[in-house]
């Protein structure tokens, strides 16, 4: 499966969106289509884990702690423990859902992996802040 960063920009934004410090698993049911689980939501979600861009309160970003756990006979089990944005994930998602950074990320480095990304994001928002510093 590739990484879709404009779905992942929507992820994010439920995190950003929030009122409270976390949400669980049911604040992304609208991106799940309503359905318990989802290959591409659980896809992105792993790849927001293995960054350590999300995580438990506890600070772990292991998908056991964030309660998402695969099944032998396939699919998941999905228990509703809170989510956090760390800070480097609030960092990077702040950066990310901007409209010119996704649409150059779109643009021009859809086919690379997320640690690509999270580099070329951190590079044009220092570019972005250097401007705004004159």
């Amino acid at each position: 499966m590739k990484i879709d960063y404009d779905y992942m920009t929507k992820i994010f934004n439920v995190f950003l969106e929030a009122e409270t410090p976390t949400v669980d698993y049911e604040a992304f049911k609208d991106l799940r289509d309503g359905k318990l689980y989802d290959d591409k939501f659980i896809f992105h979600i792993r790849l927001l884990s293995d960054e350590l861009l999300i995580s438990d309160q506890q600070g772990d970003s292991s998908m056991k702690a964030l309660g998402v756990m695969p099944m032998m006979a396939g699919g998941y089990i999905i228990n509703f423990n809170p989510w956090r944005l760390t800070s480097e994930g609030h960092k990077f998602a702040c950066t990310l859902v901007k409209p010119d950074i996704l649409a150059t990320i779109i643009e021009k480095f859809n086919k690379e992996g997320l640690s690509v990304v999270m580099y070329v994001v951190k590079q044009l928002a220092q570019k972005q802040a250097d401007k705004l510093l004159g």
